[in-house]
């Protein structure tokens, strides 16, 4: 290997707003690269791009996929894609045969999307199975870059991967087009819904956001991304997901419609003395001063609460 003559980039499924590019959507990506939180959304806009949302969810990232509805917009012909895929990631596993236990690779890969924004217990992924070997299996994944681990982390200085804690950790999958082929999700009933919480509390939403948030840095640093958690009886929380931009640490919540509380924010705000948090909703933007009254006193913050179709702007906001 020429030391030092290459450069790499570390490149995940195209993101929504190369979608949008992909369809020859150029105003209303133009729109979100200069919309400022100053700026009011119309309602046609707004609507518009929401209903792209839904429909990225269904279509994915990857490449052929989102070119073939580029030319076609047809839902149906995804499906045979999608599927291919997936086949062919399972019958690539039994190439692995004299090193690794395939049977038990393609186990966890259909397994892992239904746990998507849960914390991975190893017996919700086999009964049979010990944790060792488990472990084992969905590290190979990981290194495929099939899915990613998401580290809880305390939180309590930067960087956010010094302070973790390896045994908490959620999974995000690859692609959220492959999400939905995988768990057999009706791409009809999906698109016609009014929120991204057809299935399972969000998991679709909580994937859409997230695979957006692994490459929020420099394609040239590896991806990564955490989540935070306090697992105590008498006040447990769970904050979706935690980012760093320059000297912020950042709690992020997903909701899949416009409505959701938003505890396990407020909770983190107070304990680790954040002033920025953010909101990712089917609402429009807002930037709001939020005032907290606790038991050791008041405590404010800025909340940043965008639709779901700004995510790709996130840096841009946080900057401000």
């Amino acid at each position: 290997m020429p030391v030092g003559r290459i450069n790499f980039l570390h490149l995940g499924p195209m993101n929504f707003e190369e979608f949008l590019q992909a369809l020859g959507e150029n105003k209303l990506l133009n729109y979100l690269k200069n919309y400022t939180l100053e700026n009011d959304i119309s309602d046609v806009i707004h609507t518009r791009l929401t209903e792209l949302v839904k429909i990225f969810c269904i279509v994915g990232g990857m490449p052929e996929v989102v070119n073939t509805y580029a030319k076609t917009t047809s839902i149906k012909k995804l499906n045979q894609i999608k599927n291919d895929i997936v086949t062919a990631f399972h019958l690539d596993f039994g190439k692995y045969k004299s090193k690794t236990n395939s049977r038990l690779l393609s186990t966890v890969f259909y397994k892992l999307p239904q746990l998507i924004g849960k914390k991975i217990k190893y017996v919700a992924l086999s009964r049979e199975q010990r944790a060792k070997e488990l472990s084992a299996i969905l590290e190979q994944l990981c290194l495929a870059k099939i899915c990613y681990k998401i580290y809880h982390s305390h939180s309590n200085g930067i960087p956010l991967k010094a302070d973790v804690n390896e045994n908490n950790f959620k999974v995000l999958f690859l692609d959220v087009g492959l999400v939905q082929a995988i768990m057999g999700i009706n791409a009809l009933d999906f698109e016609s819904s009014h929120d991204l919480n057809l299935v399972n509390k969000g998991i679709i939403a909580e994937q859409f956001i997230g695979q957006h948030l692994l490459y929020l840095h420099e394609l040239n640093q590896e991806p990564g991304l955490h989540y935070w958690m306090r697992e105590k009886k008498s006040s447990s929380a769970e904050v979706d997901y935690i980012v760093s931009y320059t000297n912020q640490i950042i709690p992020v919540e997903v909701k899949s419609g416009k409505t959701g509380t938003m505890r396990s924010l407020h909770l983190f705000v107070q304990e680790k003395n954040a002033r920025l948090a953010v909101r990712f909703n089917a609402d429009k933007p807002s930037l709001l001063k939020e005032q907290r009254q606790t038991a050791h006193g008041e405590f404010d913050f800025r909340l940043l609460s965008l639709p779901h179709y700004l995510v790709g702007q996130l840096h841009r906001f946080i900057q401000a």
